[in-house]
């Protein structure tokens, strides 16, 4: 008699990976998302003060290179990257209000430049 067992359902990939990293592979993973490179986060997750330069660049390297790693950047990179995009959408709609605007709303009768509060030219 041969049952057929069913796997249990993936859990959320993210919490996965999180779940799988050491404590400092986590904290890699989020100082590389802060902005930092390579190597300043494999300062600041490990104990590195004693080692060359050359040595912390490859082990950051090899850390890096580790698939798991990797996923887990790009899983903390994909809200941030979003959320820049978001940002990126509203200055372009903001930039095309003002290149087509009415030059004579934004000026007085002599030319001079009105005070103009950029929440008064946001809605429209």
């Amino acid at each position: 008699m041969n049952q057929r067992v069913t796997p249990p359902p993936p859990a959320n990939k993210g919490s996965t990976m999180k779940e799988s990293l050491t404590p400092r592979q986590e904290k890699f993973c989020q100082e590389i998302v802060a902005g930092n490179n390579q190597s300043d986060a494999y300062r600041s997750a490990y104990f590195a003060t004693k080692m060359r330069p050359k040595t912390v660049n490859e082990a950051a390297s090899r850390l890096m290179a580790e698939r798991k790693i990797a996923a887990r950047v790009e899983v903390l990179r994909k809200p941030v990257i979003e959320a820049v995009q978001k940002s990126r959408i509203e200055w372009l709609k903001q930039i095309e209000r003002c290149a087509f605007d009415d030059i004579a709303q934004l000026t007085d009768v002599i030319g001079t430049s009105k005070s103009i509060k950029l929440s008064d030219r946001v809605g429209r």
